[in-house]
């Protein structure tokens, strides 16, 4: 009695292999093209008042009046140790205490 393995069947059948793969890569392509781009609370999304999601939305919200777009990142590149020396540190601390006065807790 022999023992069927799969990759023997594979070395016999590229074509057999190939179309499976092919086949695969153009479903999961067709279902990525079916998928709605969106946030979060796109639509009709109804979160408690105390949710942290819905509040983190409502303070960027707030702040696009101002000028702030939610999309923003801030890049922090340390020098030197990576984060491990007191100046990265300090550097660290001056950041958080900015960001706080800006935005709050």
């Amino acid at each position: 009695m022999r023992i069927a393995d799969p990759r023997l069947w594979g070395i016999r059948h590229p074509w057999a292999v190939m179309l499976s793969v092919l086949g695969c890569t153009l479903f999961l392509s067709w279902g990525n093209v079916q998928v709605k781009r969106g946030g979060i609370l796109d639509h009709d999304v109804i979160l408690r008042e105390d949710d942290p999601v819905r509040r983190m939305d409502l303070h960027v919200r707030s702040k696009l009046q101002e000028g702030f777009a939610g999309r923003e990142f801030i890049p922090l590149v340390l020098t030197g140790g990576g984060g491990r020396s007191v100046d990265d540190l300090h550097k660290i601390l001056r950041l958080t205490e900015a960001a706080e006065r800006a935005f709050g807790n």
